[in-house]
């Protein structure tokens, strides 16, 4: 577990996880993420600035969006999804959860990451609704009164709690050690597998 919340500190814990492996970074903005392997990673991002810099740095990415992915049925290992669900209405949620399940081979796994629903939460002007773990486990549930049969092979494995980020390793590693005991959750990592 220490292991883990130094890795996740770092922001190399999803890298190091899907590391050597096919993997889609949705969202991938400037290719921070894909800088950790540069060979296996590829990018989607819907600003073509940043695909764009991405590009210029010898890293691997499109242009396009989260909803209408433009790769092929079960071409990716794993998938990358940070900080991009609370920028889509449900509708779009939904598309982008059909997509990520279309795309990603049977046994891959999903790292989606977003923030909680605080009031801190709004402060981006962009953000259009959170999206609780809760409400995500409902969506891929099998069975559940608001399951979706497309989403029936998905299933959580994980939930990472993280606090506020201070700037400070020492803060934010309290931080993050209450949220994971249920103080001050400000973001969650959450790791779905593709049963089949």
């Amino acid at each position: 577990m220490l292991e883990e919340l130094k890795n996740m500190l770092s922001g190399s814990y999803v890298a190091n996880r899907f590391k050597g492996k096919r993997t889609l970074d949705i969202g991938c903005g400037k290719g921070s993420f894909l800088a950790y392997d540069p060979e296996n990673f590829e990018g989607i991002d819907i600003n073509g600035e940043s695909v764009r810099e991405c590009r210029k740095k010898g890293l691997k990415a499109v242009v396009g969006n989260a909803v209408k992915l433009p790769f092929e049925d079960e071409s990716f290992e794993a998938i990358n999804c940070r900080q991009v669900i609370e920028h889509l209405d449900y509708k779009e949620a939904m598309a982008l959860f059909g997509e990520m399940n279309r795309v990603l081979r049977p046994g891959g796994e999903i790292a989606l990451a977003t923030e909680m629903p605080t009031s801190e939460f709004w402060d981006t002007f962009t953000h259009v609704r959170p999206y609780s773990p809760k409400a995500i486990g409902k969506l891929i549930s099998r069975g559940g009164q608001e399951s979706f049969s497309e989403f029936g092979d998905l299933k959580i494995e994980k939930i990472y709690y993280t606090g506020k980020c201070y700037g400070n390793k020492v803060l934010t590693a309290i931080s993050f050690g209450m949220a994971g005991i249920g103080f001050g959750r400000r973001n969650y990592l959450m790791i779905i597998r593709k049963l089949r």
